[in-house]
Parts: structure tokens; sequence; C-alpha cells
């Protein structure tokens, strides 16, 4: 009705400027966009000149992704009403899709003058500090932010990955804690608690951090194969034997699992059991080196050459040695002793015949 009112007004004055305002607000509540942007523009040719005017061709604009159009109709709205805190944080978001960061970060300074208790604001904040690689600052505007919202769970973890970046550990890992207690099933915040616990070498809270996703995730094998790991570590043969064993329950082929079985099985001595899970291992994946060679250790363990036959082969291979060597030396004698017959009969020879000689002469 209000809108067949307003045409009504513009087929009797075309150039009314409230008119066309009021009718564009009515095709803005329909939904009418296009339309409304239309009589908007009109309204603004003809004179009408207002916050409320430019707010809402703003709104479409950047309903419409028209961003550059967006910000000018924005920047008008805060010249005549600086203090209207929603076109500004409209207007500070559009910097901060554009990636103009120096600018969003002046509205979003601005903003957190005039309503400093909102956590919202002092995110958007951290958020653009940290864009422009401002990382103290960005560090101090989220800790403001967890201030004013302790339960604020997108600003716990995006500070506990700034924290870790900055290689603060200690202080990212507070944050991912922080991030558990609200979120129990997040698993980033998990894996990233469990690198940190690794590298600082606290074995006894990453025990408790993955028996507690074994908890959460009583169907997943990696969980059990993680939790087994710590108890290796810890020589605790008999616990890591059971997260293994829970492991390839739930996945049969899972390689990684049941080359850790058989690396601990060999460590409690019991060879036979170790070397079937090994093979089950390079079967599931015949790429994993570990998993070949404990079994080569394991043959050799398994099946050595006897005592008695290894000195029986040594004997026969010696006794060989030394006739081979006696007949070599007799036959080295032998042919020495024909040689000097040959030449004892040579020298008989030969006096004979010069004996022979002598008698016809």
């Amino acid at each position: 009705m209000a809108i067949s009112e307003y045409r009504l007004r513009l087929t009797e004055e075309p150039s009314d400027p409230l008119a066309l305002q009021r009718l564009a607000d009515s095709l803005l509540a329909l939904g009418r966009d296009d339309e409304a942007m239309n009589y908007y523009r009109k309204a603004l040719r003809n004179k009408a000149d207002n916050a409320q005017l430019h707010f809402n061709l703003a709104t479409i604009y950047e309903r419409k992704a028209l961003l550059d159009e967006a910000v000018v109709e924005y920047r008008q709205v805060l010249a005549s009403t600086p203090d209207n805190n929603e076109a500004r944080q409209r207007l500070a978001d559009i910097y901060t899709l554009r990636g103009s960061f120096p600018q969003a970060l002046e509205q979003y300074l601005e903003l957190i003058k005039r309503r400093p208790a909102d956590p919202a604001v002092q995110l958007k904040l951290a958020r653009t500090y940290a864009s422009t690689k401002d990382l103290p600052a960005a560090a101090q505007a989220y800790r403001s932010a967890i201030k004013l919202d302790q339960d604020a769970l997108e600003a716990h973890r995006e500070l506990a990955n700034l924290q870790r970046k900055r290689n603060l550990i200690d202080e990212a890992a507070i944050e991912y804690q922080e991030v558990l207690r609200l979120k129990k099933d997040d698993a980033e915040a998990r894996t990233a608690l469990t690198a940190i616990y690794v590298r600082n070498k606290n074995y006894d809270a990453l025990a408790a951090l993955l028996k507690e996703g074994v908890e959460l995730a009583p169907d997943d094998p990696n969980s059990h194969y993680k939790l087994g790991l710590v108890h290796e570590f810890k020589k605790e043969y008999d616990e890591a034997t059971a997260r293994y064993q829970e492991a390839v329950n739930l996945k049969p082929d899972h390689a990684k699992a049941l080359n850790a079985m058989g690396r601990v099985q060999m460590k409690n001595g019991r060879l036979a059991e170790a070397k079937l899970s090994l093979e089950a291992a390079r079967k599931a994946d015949p790429e994993l080196e570990e998993a070949t060679v404990l079994l080569s250790s394991i043959r050799d363990e398994l099946t050595p050459e006897p005592r008695s036959y290894r000195n029986k082969q040594k004997s026969s291979k010696s006794g060989k040695s030394l006739k081979k060597g006696k007949k070599r030396k007799g036959e080295k004698s032998g042919s020495k002793k024909s040689a000097k017959k040959s030449k004892k009969s040579k020298k008989s020879e030969s006096s004979k015949k010069s004996k022979k000689k002598s008698s016809k002469e």
C-alpha cells in the first residue's frame, strides 16, 4: 500500500526527493534491491541528502559486491554522523576484505574508543594487526578480547596459533588447553598441543592428553597407536602392546601399529610373536623399512648355525688345507730329488762316453 501511494505521489511530482526515498525504503523492505537502488539514485540526483539514504544505498552496494561504491556511501554517512558505529564497522570490514589494512585499522581503533567493551571489535582489531605483521599488537588485542569474553573460542585458538608462530610455546600451550576446555573434540588444538608436549618432552601430560583422545574417539585406531607410542617410550611395554593390539583390532592392516607391536615383542623377548607381527606389517606396507630390518635380525636369532656344525666345518676345512699343504710340500721335495737324480744320471752317461772314446784311441 505504501508503494502504491508513493507511486501516485510521483506521478504528480516526479522529482519529489522525499517520495523517491520513501518509495526506495519500501522496496528495500520487500527485498527488491535493484528497484530500490534506482530510486535512491534518483533521490540523490534530486538533492536528497541524508545519512539514512546513504546508509541504505551503501547496504545495497555491499550486498551486490560493489565495494568501491559502498565505501563512498559509508564515508558519506560518517561525514554527517561520525557516531554511526554500524556504518564505521561495515566500512572497516570492507577495508579488511579488500586488503586495505591500514584503513581498516583506523576504523577499528576508532570503534574501540567508542565501544571499548566490545569483544567482537577487539577480535577484528587483533586479526587486522596480524594481517599487517604487527604480531605483538595482535597478541595484545587478542588478550583484550579474551579478557572481555573468557569463552571466546576463536580468540583462544588464534592467539594460540599466533604465539606458536612467535615461538612462545608455553603461552601457546595454555591457549590450546583453553580451546580444549571449550571444545574437547577440537582436532586442530589437540594435534598442536600433542606436538608441543613432544617438543617439550612432557610425556606425562602427553599421555594424559592422548588417553583423553582415546576416550573421545575409541574407534579411531590412530588414537590407540599414538598412546601406545608414549607407553613404549616410557618402557611400559604391556600397556604399549595393548594399545597397538587395539589399533590392529580396529584396523587389521594398520602397518605402523603392527610394526610397533613387533618391535615391543622383540624387546620382551617374544621373537616368534614379533616375527608374525612384523611380517603382517610388511605385508600391509611393503615400503616400511623398519619392519624389514627387524625381521632380518629376528631370522638371524631364530636360525643360527649349530656350534658343532660350525666346528666340524672349521676342522674339515683346516684338515683339507693341511693335506693340500703337505702334498704341495711333497711335490716340491720330490721334484727337487728327481732333478738331482737326472743330473747324476747325465753325469754318469757323459763319463761313460768319455771312457769309451779314450779306449778307442
